[in-house]
């Protein structure tokens, strides 16, 4: 996937808003096989944390009948290491994961420092996560790799957008600045390692149709994206798997952890100060 400029980016989000659709739940459903269907290869991968849009994509993958692996990254016990061993097991995908240890931790930050040039400890702790599972995928000759990239913004599943006074508005901001926070983090770490990454959530008729449901459908008090977990549902995902929380990757992985744990191994209190040092 190329990475395409910030302002053309930003343009596609606003054209798509103009766009004004009835909501359907079949047309969301189709529009999102579709858009897997169109960017499968015949060997792909997938970046999976037993969350619902990583669960969803492989479903759909192997619903179409497509060769696919799930890579899966953490320290030692961590959430999305046991959720997706649970899950990947349980509906039959092909799992590979690893445990890293703080030293890989480390070599990694560091790779992912030289790729994206930049020193925010959030971006770099995702980068990291992306960047070894990426890798793992190429060892095994995977380039073509799939995120579930913008389930956040168009079911509401960040707590900011939930809380926010006007939930629609800042979830088109936050589809908006997609482009600074997770694309251009996220392709830059993939064809550094000569692998194409998917986003098909980020596909034009999905957006269109996702953001035609009303924001009250897509969250209440107790649960976020509502609209893609009866989705999941509905295609045969298990309720307890679809009905996951979410967990950030950085969280998820305990990559962040990890990183903290450097922090105060290497002698500094912040883990920001440990970045600008490496």
């Amino acid at each position: 996937m190329d990475l395409i400029s910030e302002a053309n980016w930003i343009s596609r989000i606003e054209s798509i808003k103009e766009i004004k659709t009835k909501p359907s739940k079949k047309q969301l459903k189709d529009s999102i096989i579709e858009s897997i269907k169109n960017q499968a290869k015949d060997n792909n991968a997938v970046l999976f944390s037993g969350g619902i849009d990583s669960t969803l994509i492989a479903f759909i993958l192997k619903k179409l009948n497509k060769n696919f692996t799930c890579y899966a990254i953490g320290i030692e016990n961590s959430k999305d290491l046991k959720a997706a061993e649970e899950i990947a097991t349980t509906l039959g995908f092909k799992l590979k994961s690893k445990i890293i240890s703080l030293d890989e931790v480390e070599l990694y930050l560091k790779k992912t420092i030289k790729i994206l040039k930049e020193r925010d400890p959030v971006k770099l702790s995702i980068g990291t996560v992306i960047h070894i599972a990426a890798d793992l995928a190429k060892q095994d000759s995977q380039s073509n790799l799939f995120s579930g990239l913008g389930a956040e913004e168009l079911f509401v599943g960040y707590k900011r957008y939930r809380t926010s006074e006007n939930p629609e508005k800042e979830c088109w901001n936050g589809l908006k600045t997609t482009w600074k926070r997770d694309l251009s983090r996220d392709i830059p770490i993939a064809n550094n390692l000569n692998v194409n990454i998917n986003v098909p959530l980020l596909n034009e008729e999905v957006i269109k149709q996702a953001m035609a449901f009303p924001i009250k459908e897509k969250f209440n008090n107790e649960q976020d994206k509502i609209i893609l977990r009866e989705l999941a549902i509905d295609l045969g995902i298990p309720i307890e798997f679809a009905n996951r929380k979410k967990i950030a990757a950085q969280y998820g992985s305990g990559i962040d952890k990890a990183i903290t744990k450097l922090a105060k191994k290497n002698g500094f209190k912040l883990k920001r100060d440990y970045i600008n040092k490496l």
